[in-house]
């Protein structure tokens, strides 16, 4: 089991519960050595399941703070956030990688002639192209140390083909390049199974055909993030099957990164 967890999400963005002190407390009972905290950060007003930036300021980096100085003896704590990568945003990037200790790349909707998409929702090529030059563009960055779920994008495209496996080269090599965590997400381990059209047991992410490829690049840095969105996912039955995941597909999981 790993010592550290930096994927972990707080009652403020609206779909998830607890404190951050209450992850910490948790992870100390885990016996872990590191815990990030990084919920889901402020882009646009009209966005949904993400806290603004008034309860960044006045709620999020002060109750981090708070677990620091409580606990700060007995776990190293990371202050974090979960952003997707839009263009036209560099002075906030810039602003939340000077406030905090390591920023993850979190891509849930994407941008095609200015109009919004949802990658819970249908997915086509263009949308999931779409989904590839934004983690990409965001990996260039520099701004961001973790990219997860890199195969989000087979949510609900489901298919793998030619193209998926184009588009899952490309990150991997990306990640690679700009030295990014692909990140084996527990959050899919804590959905329901299924199989490949060869029958192949998989999950729609983690996708058994994209970490296949990774298994291949010696140089990828892959870590297991619990996405927490419960104090009690950490280190849970998911994140188990995400490290056995890991160590079926021969991939070597980094434990403490910060």
């Amino acid at each position: 089991m790993t010592k550290a967890n930096y994927h972990t999400h707080t009652y403020l963005c609206g779909h998830a519960e607890g404190l951050p002190i209450d992850y910490v407390q948790k992870a100390i009972e885990l016996g872990l050595e590191h815990i990030g905290i990084s919920d889901h950060g402020y882009l646009k007003d009209k966005w949904v399941d993400r806290m603004n930036l008034e309860e960044y300021h006045n709620i999020y980096l002060p109750n981090i703070q708070e677990a620091k100085e409580k606990y700060g003896d007995k776990i190293e704590i990371f202050t974090g956030l979960e952003l997707e990568y839009l263009d036209g945003y560099d002075s906030l990037y810039q602003k939340y990688y000077r406030e905090n200790d390591y920023l993850i790349l979190g891509q849930h909707i994407v941008e095609v002639d200015g109009i919004e998409y949802d990658l819970y929702k249908p997915m086509n090529d263009s949308l999931i192209i779409a989904y590839k030059e934004a983690v990409i563009k965001g990996m260039e960055s520099g701004y961001f140390k973790i990219l997860a779920h890199p195969d989000l994008y087979m949510l609900r495209y489901q298919e793998w083909n030619d193209l998926t496996e184009k588009i899952a080269i490309e990150i991997i090599e990306s990640a690679i390049k700009n030295d990014v965590y692909l990140e084996i997400n527990g959050n899919g381990t804590r959905r329901a199974a299924t199989f490949t059209k060869d029958l192949e047991l998989t999950w729609l992410y983690p996708r058994v055909e994209f970490w296949r490829i990774v298994s291949r690049y010696q140089e990828a840095k892959v870590i297991v993030g619990d996405d927490a969105h419960y104090f009690a996912h950490l280190h849970d039955l998911a994140v188990t099957n995400a490290i056995l995941f890991a160590k079926k597909m021969g991939i070597t999981i980094y434990d403490k990164i910060l």
